[in-house]
């Protein structure tokens, strides 16, 4: 049997996952870090190398992977859209 998933459920999949694990995210424009409301993990944090375009980096491996082992080659894809909606003001335009 196979089951195929549009592209939009996949992305409310992946948005209600981020939800469910880090509850809200916010942003801290001083450190440029994305911050679970749940724990104060560190999900991630931004540079702009160049030019003004933002890359998000994890803050660490693991969380990376975990992320990457419930979504496969779509997680940058699906984070980038997931944070660029959530936070317009901060520009990102790659996942590294």
């Amino acid at each position: 049997m196979k089951y195929i998933i549009t592209e939009d459920r996949l992305q409310n999949v992946f948005n209600r996952f981020i939800k469910t694990i880090y509850e809200d995210i916010i942003y801290n424009s001083a450190t440029k870090e994305f911050i679970s409301t749940k724990d104060g993990d560190v999900l991630g944090y931004v540079l702009y190398p160049r030019f003004g375009d933002g890359h998000f980096y994890y803050s660490d491996y693991p969380i990376e992977r975990f992320i990457n082992q419930m979504f496969g080659d779509r997680t940058n894809e699906l984070l980038m859209k997931y944070l660029n909606s959530n936070f317009p003001g901060v520009n990102i335009k790659g996942i590294e």
